[in-house]
């Protein structure tokens, strides 16, 4: 604004708003490409300092950008960024531009709610509080504290709701949490990332945290931004409501994982590692990975709990070599073997030791009375 004072165009600023986030504008680009921006303030940043330049609706694009190039000839130009500029009878547009911007949030809906978990507000926050209060007296034993990780279970919550919450009931919740899921559906990019601003739940909304999915994205060639890919997944929907209720401001960033080179989550464990530092270094604390998983599917119950002790103490001890070779080897079925994997690599490049601690274990025929054909299901911490 102080560089327009005595401008030619003599204007009183009032305002100067964001109305969209600032737009970088390539010099070789078409006007086209910005021309919602024909009323506002173009700053130009050189060697020589920052710059601005008023357009007006009578200012045709063309001259305007014209004007831009003049006046960086023979200058090492920076930056260019487009800006919209407000006067006071504005005011009330943009306020109600706001809202409609509000009102057009991309948000991605529940679609595990009354198949999966509770679908009402009512049932859903009743269900997770008394999830949550039968574990009352358990703080004397087990004071949540911060941790670096989780495996999580994703069934439904009659089957894992109390997996979840005893598990939880340990790990303080930051604001960031990222968390890893194994692919159920057969739609969409085999990696991705949700493009949502919101994901939907009974009990609220959580915030996705779009800078740090443009983290992962820019650093994982295969991983893509993809709606279709989530729709219907449920494998990161079942616990946010337990997340959401531990802290109702956490940004998450939330990874589906399909088909994959064990390269591939190797290269997932260094971004996360270097996620983690990016994280840190704005002053933040540390953020949480959960690894969302169930174990053994449809085995005979002993055989399940089996498959399941061996793959647990692989776990455990942190040996990622020797669990891809037992599911090699036998008939293991982890849905999530490679989500676990990932998590288990980022924790290789920090320099501080990390321990395990399994949480729950439990097979489904406690629900369903039936032992012929059960699914493992378990909670671990690791610190």
């Amino acid at each position: 604004a102080e560089s327009l004072r005595g401008s030619e165009q003599s204007l009183k600023i009032r305002k100067l708003s964001l109305l969209y986030h600032p737009i970088a504008i390539d010099l070789g680009d078409d006007f086209q490409k910005w021309r919602s921006f024909i009323r506002g303030a173009i700053a130009i940043e050189t060697d020589e300092g920052l710059s601005l330049i008023w357009v007006t609706p009578d200012k045709r694009g063309d001259r305007a950008l014209e004007q831009i190039k003049n006046a960086t000839q023979n200058q090492a130009v920076k930056n260019v960024t487009a800006f919209r500029v407000l006067d006071a009878k504005d005011a009330q547009a943009a306020g109600e531009h706001s809202e409609r911007a509000e009102k057009r949030k991309n948000v991605r809906k529940s679609s595990a709610a009354g198949i999966f978990y509770p679908g009402s507000k009512t049932e859903c926050s009743h269900a997770v509080e008394t999830y949550f209060t039968n574990l009352r007296g358990e703080e004397d034993l087990f004071e949540a504290q911060s941790v670096r990780g989780l495996i999580l279970p994703h069934s439904g919550w009659r089957y894992v709701g109390d997996i979840i919450s005893h598990t939880l009931n340990r790990a303080v919740v930051p604001r960031r949490v990222l968390i890893l899921c194994p692919k159920h559906t057969g739609r969409g990019s085999d990696w991705s990332v949700s493009p949502a601003d919101e994901w939907e739940i009974p009990n609220g909304a959580v915030t996705i945290d779009q800078q740090s999915a443009d983290f992962f994205r820019k650093r994982i060639d295969i991983l893509e931004a993809d709606a279709e890919a989530h729709a219907d997944e449920h494998g990161i929907e079942v616990m946010l409501p337990f997340l959401y209720a531990k802290n109702p401001d956490l940004m998450l960033t939330p990874i589906v994982l399909g088909a994959s080179e064990i390269t591939w989550i190797e290269e997932l464990g260094v971004v996360i590692d270097e996620w983690i530092e990016f994280v840190r270094a704005q002053g933040e604390e540390a953020p949480l990975i959960i690894a969302s998983s169930d174990m053994n599917h449809f085995f005979e119950r002993e055989k399940a709990r089996e498959l399941d002790t061996a793959a647990l103490r692989c776990i455990r001890e942190s040996d990622m070599a020797s669990l891809r070779d037992l599911a090699r080897e036998s008939q293991m079925t982890i849905c999530g073997i490679r989500v676990i994997v990932a998590l288990f690599e980022a924790l290789k490049h920090s320099q501080v030791p990390h321990k395990v601690e399994l949480c729950a274990y439990e097979t489904s025929d406690r629900v369903t009375q039936d032992p012929s054909s059960v699914i493992g299901y378990a909670g671990a911490i690791i610190r």
